[in-house]
């Protein structure tokens, strides 16, 4: 059976290997490639990367500005 996980964003439905995992441990957002981590997590499908910073999805956390570039090179 598929893990379905819900993008924070959109709430699209979607097979957990497609979504990309940050998560929040010690109040700074971190992308999480393993997708294992031990910490708060929250899932954001690719075509809402670019809303992460207008929509305030970690309006709490130390974060900067998540670009599809920066995931990209983490993978």
């Amino acid at each position: 059976m598929i893990s379905m996980r819900m993008c924070k964003i959109c709430r699209k439905r979607s097979p957990k290997n497609e979504l990309l995992r940050f998560i929040i441990k010690d109040n700074v957002v971190s992308f999480d490639k393993s997708q294992k981590a031990q910490a708060r997590g929250t899932y954001i499908c690719e075509d809402c990367l670019p809303l992460v910073s207008k929509r305030k999805v970690f309006k709490n956390c130390d974060i900067k500005q998540i670009t599809e570039m920066t995931v990209k090179v983490e993978y």
